[in-house]
């Protein structure tokens, strides 16, 4: 197999652009807990659950916000497992791991929402 491509499972070669994902409360951003998601992966993200007809991670944007509550961080959870399951990127499983973290958190606290900050 040809190793053309093997800078795309690199994270020294993403961009420095980042999106947010973090947890909301009432009052806002919970400030300890959020991740700076490469655009790149966001972007990489989102189009696997388009073309895999994903009904959450389809949404997810790098241009606009979308926010979660604990019904769709349910949905979110298999979803990333699923995709972690079809696929070989390590960068990205690292990055989908901490979303279910963050996911997890608002299944246990109906309260909390789940934040994808687009660009």
């Amino acid at each position: 197999m040809s190793t053309a491509y093997n800078n795309r499972l690199s994270f020294e070669n993403l961009n420095s652009i980042h999106c947010i994902v973090s947890l909301y409360d009432e009052q806002g951003e919970v400030a300890d807990r959020y991740i700076e998601f490469p655009e790149q992966l966001m972007f990489r993200l989102s189009c696997i659950g388009k073309a895999y007809d994903l009904h959450v991670t389809s949404l997810i944007s790098i241009h606009d916000d979308l926010l979660l509550n604990s019904t769709q961080c349910e949905g979110l959870i298999e979803e990333l497992a699923f995709i972690e399951y079809i696929t070989n990127d390590t960068l990205l499983h690292k990055y989908t791991a901490r979303i279910q973290e963050l996911a997890y958190t608002c299944l246990g606290n109906r309260k909390l929402k789940l934040y994808f900050g687009g660009n």
